[in-house]
């Protein structure tokens, strides 16, 4: 299960390896989505869903935020250019830039 609290504030969530029996060379990724009320944050390991990970009714905006520690190491992908490991679920593609309306 997610947990909540986590980054200094309650509004923040973490996946952790162990409860996603990560191992070397695994893909974890997520989705945001703010098209459909309520909105929705999913994550993914090796492309599949991990239902006990979804978060719902997120409100105010939202950052991707990573860590890792004892000597681990992480690459990663925001934006899709370099190609994602698995294609993004239908409806969504990389992180965008904030668009904001004035």
């Amino acid at each position: 299960a997610m947990k909540g609290g986590e980054g200094g504030g309650v509004d923040s969530w973490v996946v952790t390896h162990q409860e996603l029996d990560a191992l070397v060379g695994d893909v974890l990724s997520c989705t945001y989505d703010q098209a459909v009320a309520p909105t929705c944050l999913k994550f993914y390991h090796n492309g599949n869903l991990v239902e006990s990970a979804t978060k719902e009714g997120i409100k105010g905006e939202v950052y991707p935020a990573l860590f890792v520690a004892g000597g681990a190491e992480l690459e990663y992908e925001f934006d899709g250019e370099r190609g994602f490991a698995y294609p993004a679920p239908m409806g969504f593609s990389g992180v965008m830039a904030d668009r904001r309306i004035m």
